[in-house]
């Protein structure tokens, strides 16, 4: 949708016959034939898809929002709420609308890189001002993560600005600049392989309580001797939501077995 409004500067095929050019295709003249009319799809492909996806998604979650943590609502939801915290429900909307609006940046401010790099700066600036101050992420090394990316981006745009002026963009300027830019991506890399690293350590090791804690779960929810539904002979909802077990709901449902004495239809 983005290369579809980006057109080129003028370009001269003969004396006096200067035109605009599609960027992505330059058989694509910007000024006649049905280009014009696909110009005003995109922008409200852009509008819809790049705005209306995250308001709309928004709006979803906040009508849900105190029934996010039923298994229902997890399992339906739980791709955009997972890793947040619970009344940060909503950040991966706000994800959503940072990558929309540098996306923004760079089509219509494409003809103006100091002006688009400026912009870009103090965009993922003021994201990471956001992020540090709600702290969405349920897991601290999760938000550390975020931060240091942001961060990276900052630094690499702010590198960038090296080989727009004249007087830095020498050789020893460009290579100075460039060598930062490696760098700091390169530490990113680094820091995020040492975190799958580091979970999924974590995660194997957490494997061997996993039974355990089912178990456990079993064992406490026959204590109370749930009532069943007659209709699908599982226990209520009720036992696991107030246990906040919802990763190990079903492996608990599996392994329980409901008394047709303590039946309850209303259940």
């Amino acid at each position: 949708i983005a290369q579809m409004l980006i057109c080129t500067d003028e370009i001269c095929v003969e004396p006096g016959d200067c035109h605009e050019f599609l960027e992505a295709d330059l058989s694509i003249r910007c000024d006649e034939g049905s280009y014009p009319r696909y110009r005003l799809m995109a922008y409200i492909a852009f509008i819809v898809y790049g705005f209306g996806i995250p308001g709309g998604g928004f709006l979803v979650l906040f009508r849900r929002r105190k029934h996010l943590h039923k298994a229902y609502y997890f399992n339906l939801y739980g791709f955009l709420t997972s890793g947040y915290r619970r009344n940060r429900y909503y950040w991966e909307m706000i994800t959503a609308l940072r990558k929309m609006v540098l996306i923004f940046i760079t089509v219509f401010l494409s003809q103006y890189p100091r002006l688009k790099i400026y912009v870009g700066v103090w965009t993922v600036t003021i994201f990471l001002m956001l992020n540090i101050k709600f702290r969405p992420w349920r897991y601290l090394l999760l938000w550390r993560i975020e931060n240091f990316s942001l961060t990276c981006i900052c630094v690499t745009l702010n590198m960038a600005l090296v080989f727009q002026d004249e007087e830095l963009a020498t050789d020893w300027g460009k290579g100075v600049a460039t060598a930062l830019i490696l760098s700091i991506n390169i530490l990113v890399l680094l820091v995020f392989t040492w975190a799958l690293w580091y979970e999924g350590r974590e995660w194997l090791r957490s494997q061997g309580d996993v039974v355990a804690k089912v178990k456990h779960t079993v064992e406490n929810i026959r204590a109370d001797k749930p009532k069943c539904n007659k209709y699908t002979q599982k226990p209520s909802e009720e036992y696991f939501y107030y246990k906040n077990d919802i990763q190990h709901q079903q492996a608990v449902l599996d392994l329980i077995k409901c008394d047709d004495e303590t039946s309850d239809p209303s259940a």
